[in-house]
C-alpha cells in the first residue's frame, strides 16, 4: 500500500510516514488478544489483513490534504497541520464512529468466530484513528523540520508503541483464571432460554452388546436469579412407567432431587451421598443428570488447547473442593473454542481411577444461539459398559411454571 501511496504523494517520506499508523493497529490488537483470549487464531489472521485496507484511508485522506496544503497553498508545515485538522478530521472521526457502530454490532453474535472479528475489527478501526490523530502529525513535523530533538521523541513513542503488543502478549494469565474464564463463558452462553422441553431414548448396552431402551421426557425451567428446575419423567417400558426425577439447581450450586417411584408409590428424596446412584440402570447418576459445570464446589484450570473430532478445544481440569457432594474428584472437559459447546467429559475418582467418558455429539443449533448435543453417550471404562441418551423433538419457549415442577405433585405427573 506504501508504494502505491508515495507516488501518488509524489513523496517516498510520505509513503514511508503512512507505515506505523497502519501497521501498529493490527500488532497492538495482536498483543490485546493474546493477552485476553490467549491464542491468536484464523480471525485475527483475517483481520489483519482486512482492516489494513480499511484503516489507510484515513491515513490516505490526512496525508493528501496536508500535501495540497503545502504545495499548493504554499502553507508552512504547522499552518498545514492546522488546516488539515480543521477540514479533514471531523470527517475521519464520523466515518470511524459509523465503522465502529458497524462491527461492534458483530459481537452480538452467538458464533464465536463472527462474535472475535467483530471485536477485533472496532479495536483496530479506533486505534488506527488515534494513531493518525497524534502518532501521524508528529512524524510529519519530525520529518518535514529534521528536529534532531523531535525525532528522538518521535522514535522513543514508536518503540512504545512497538512493545506494547509484546509486554501485553508477555502477561499470560494463569491457567486458573483462564479456566474459571472459560467456564463463565460457557454458562454465559447457555443462560436466558426460558423452558425447554425434548423427548428422550436412552439405550443400554452391556459389554456383551444385549441393550434395552427406555423412552423419557425431560423438562427444564430456568429459574430466576439463577439455576433451573429439571424434570424428566419415564414412559417405556410399562414395568417402570411413571417413574420420575425431579431435579431443584440452585443459583449457589447446591442442589435437591427426588425420585417417584410408581411402584411403591412415594417419592423419596436423593440425599448427596445417594446422587452416585445409577439412574433406571444406566450409567448415568442422579449427579450426572443434575447438568452444569459449577465453580461454587470446584475449582477450574486450562490444561491445553488441542485438536478433537476436527474441532480446536480447550481441555479444562475441575478438582473437586467438597468431596462430600460428588464422587468425582475431578473433571477433564474438551469445550470447543469457537462456540464453546462440550465435546467429552472425563470422570475420575478420588482414587485418580478413570471411570467412564461421556461423548456429546451430534449438536444442533436452536433458536440461533444455543447448541445442543442431541446424541450423549457415556462409556463405563471399567465395566464396559455403555448409555446412550438421544434427544428428540427439542423445543423452547413451551409453556411450563413453577407448580409444574412441585416434589408434592410427582405422583401426578403425566
Amino acid at each position: 500500500i506504501s508504494l502505491l501511496i508515495a507516488p501518488a504523494l509524489q513523496s517516498v517520506r510520505f509513503g514511508l510516514l503512512s507505515l506505523p499508523p497502519n501497521l501498529l493497529p493490527p500488532l497492538v490488537m495482536f498483543g490485546l488478544w493474546g493477552y485476553t483470549v490467549g491464542r491468536v487464531g484464523l480471525p485475527a489472521s483475517m483481520i489483519s489483513a482486512i482492516m489494513l485496507g480499511i484503516v489507510v484511508d484515513d491515513t490516505i485522506h490526512f496525508l493528501c490534504r496536508y500535501t495540497r496544503a503545502r504545495r499548493i497553498r504554499g502553507m508552512g508545515s504547522e499552518r498545514a497541520l492546522q488546516y488539515t485538522f480543521e477540514t479533514v478530521v471531523p470527517a475521519l472521526c464520523i466515518t470511524t464512529l459509523a465503522l465502529v457502530t458497524g462491527f461492534l454490532t458483530l459481537t452480538l453474535s452467538p458464533f464465536g468466530m463472527i462474535s472475535s472479528i467483530g471485536s477485533m475489527s472496532t479495536t483496530v478501526i479506533a486505534l488506527a484513528l488515534l494513531l493518525d490523530l497524534f502518532l501521524l502529525p508528529s512524524l510529519i513535523l519530525t520529518v518535514e523540520r529534521r528536529d534532531p530533538k523531535r525525532m528522538r521523541k518521535s522514535a522513543l513513542l514508536l518503540l512504545i508503541l512497538c512493545a506494547l503488543p509484546i509486554s501485553v502478549g508477555a502477561n499470560e494469565i494463569s491457567a486458573e483464571e483462564r479456566g474459571r474464564l472459560i467456564t463463565e463463558e460457557v454458562h454465559y452462553r447457555v443462560r436466558g432460554f426460558g423452558t425447554s422441553a425434548a423427548q428422550l431414548q436412552m439405550t443400554l448396552e452391556n459389554r456383551r452388546g444385549h441393550t434395552s431402551v427406555r423412552q423419557m421426557r425431560f423438562k427444564l425451567l430456568e429459574r430466576e436469579g439463577g439455576g433451573f428446575f429439571g424434570l424428566c419423567i419415564v414412559d417405556a417400558p410399562p414395568d417402570v412407567r411413571g417413574t420420575a426425577l425431579l431435579t431443584h439447581n440452585h443459583s449457589d450450586g447446591n442442589m435437591d432431587q427426588w425420585i417417584y417411584m410408581p411402584a411403591l408409590r412415594r417419592t423419596r428424596r436423593i440425599a448427596s451421598r445417594g446422587r452416585s446412584g445409577s439412574f433406571m440402570g444406566s450409567e448415568f447418576t442422579y449427579e450426572d443428570l443434575s447438568g452444569g459445570l459449577g465453580l461454587e464446589h470446584a475449582s477450574a484450570r486450562w490444561l491445553r488447547d488441542e485438536e478433537y473430532n476436527g474441532s480446536l478445544c480447550h481441555v479444562i481440569e475441575y478438582i473437586s473442593t467438597d468431596l462430600s457432594l460428588t464422587d468425582y474428584a475431578r473433571r477433564v472437559v474438551w469445550i470447543d473454542r469457537d462456540d464453546f459447546r462440550i465435546y467429552r467429559v472425563d470422570y475420575y475418582s478420588r482414587r485418580n481411577e478413570f471411570l467412564k467418558s461421556l461423548a456429546m455429539t451430534d449438536h444442533q443449533l436452536y433458536r440461533e444461539r444455543f447448541w445442543h448435543a442431541t446424541t450423549m453417550t457415556m462409556v463405563n471404562q471399567i465395566t464396559g459398559n455403555q448409555s446412550q441418551l438421544e434427544w428428540r423433538d427439542i423445543h423452547f419457549g413451551v409453556e411450563l411454571n413453577p407448580h409444574d415442577f412441585d416434589r408434592h405433585q410427582l405422583q401426578h405427573v403425566r
